[in-house]
């Protein structure tokens, strides 16, 4: 079964300008920053202005697509 992809949002206003706490390394083989750990605390929600309590909501289907759009255009 495959998963639904998801959003992460404020849990008290749904919006999607949130900011997470966690830690990051350096993977020197893929060049890029990894997460390691996200913390349970500690997120923030830009659209409220204060701290909060983050949950992953499914993306509609026109989020889908916008994204499958998306990579298309990146792979042309």
């Amino acid at each position: 079964m495959t998963k639904k992809p998801v959003k992460v949002v404020c849990a008290t206003c749904s919006g999607e300008d949130v900011t997470l706490e966690g830690w990051i390394i350096w993977n020197k083989y893929m060049q890029r920053h990894d997460v390691t750990e996200l913390c349970d605390d500690g997120h923030y929600c830009n659209t409220c202005d204060g701290m909060c309590r983050i949950e992953e909501v499914e993306l509609t289907p026109e989020e889908i697509e916008a994204l499958d759009l998306a990579s298309e255009a990146e792979r042309a």
